[in-house]
């Protein structure tokens, strides 16, 4: 499956361009980060952590209530336990981890979603009732794709842009959905594990469980952008077309989840912090 993907996905010059601002505004970012009290890091991370998974339950419609009463418990703690797990690992995932995290981030739902296991029955993505948008694979070949998308995210290809942190975590969101794993909480999984692929990066990991990227705010706000792209995959998860949307568009809301973080932390930083040599975010740059 991933031969297929890898195949038609061609990284453009623009992509080049945006993927070298990304890289350069990650290692200013942690040229600050690195500066600062260990308190404020975590402050910060967990901040902004906090307002991403919000934004990835909102994303499901799910009523403000519920939203707040998952937020101080299972969403927040099922990404940060997939990094210690992952971290404790030599940085590599497996199926029985997947599983735990989606137990973690479902303990709220009924038996029937089948929390922390795979599914075992078929399932469609649309509105009850009308013609399904997509179809996920058949529930018996579940184990030969999870395989296969294990091997992908543990994977490593330092010479090949299409492994850059950025396009790669992109890669593994969709392909997560399209495997759909799970009766419910696909998409909320996804995106746990695409912020888990950046994070394990070592070029993009600055804390030992807090990630700095994340992106859940920014496909909020794009919602309907976002559900579109995912669409014309699943009509046809082969399209080049389709894949250069998906994966610009992804780079467009990680390049805007990194001004927005930087200039909080420039804020922060100029207004509360002071270096030996007066340094400010504006004089450094």
């Amino acid at each position: 499956m991933f031969d297929k993907i890898l195949g038609k996905i061609e990284i453009t010059e623009e992509m080049k361009d945006r993927l070298e601002y990304i890289d350069e505004e990650v290692n200013r970012i942690f040229g600050f980060l690195k500066e600062c009290d260990e308190k404020y890091v975590r402050h910060l991370l967990i901040t902004a952590l906090y307002f991403d998974m919000r934004s990835s339950f909102k994303i499901e419609n799910l009523d403000d209530y519920l939203v707040d009463y998952l937020l101080n418990s299972s969403d927040k703690i099922s990404l940060l336990e997939l990094n210690k797990a992952l971290y404790n690992n030599k940085m590599k995932i497996s199926k029985d981890m997947i599983k735990k995290t989606h137990g973690q981030l479902m303990n709220y739902e009924d038996e029937k979603k089948q929390s922390g296991e795979f599914r075992k029955k078929a399932v469609y993505i649309g509105v009850p009732g009308e013609k399904p948008l997509f179809t996920p694979l058949d529930s018996d070949k579940l184990d030969w794709y999870l395989d296969e998308f294990v091997n992908f995210f543990n994977s490593c290809e330092k010479n090949d842009m299409r492994y850059h942190p950025v396009i790669k975590s992109a890669i593994i969101h969709y392909v997560f959905v399209y495997i759909h794993p799970f009766v419910d909480g696909n998409g909320r999984i996804s995106r746990i594990l695409q912020t888990a692929s950046m994070w394990k990066d070592e070029g993009y990991r600055i804390d030992c469980i807090y990630p700095l990227i994340l992106l859940s705010q920014g496909f909020e706000k794009n919602k309907e952008k976002y559900f579109e792209l995912e669409n014309m995959l699943h009509k046809d998860f082969e399209n080049k077309n389709a894949w250069e949307n998906w994966l610009n568009f992804n780079l467009e809301v990680t390049e805007n989840h990194l001004f927005n973080m930087g200039n909080n932390i420039k804020i922060t930083y100029n207004a509360h912090l002071k270096l030996k040599d007066n340094k400010s975010w504006d004089k450094s740059k």
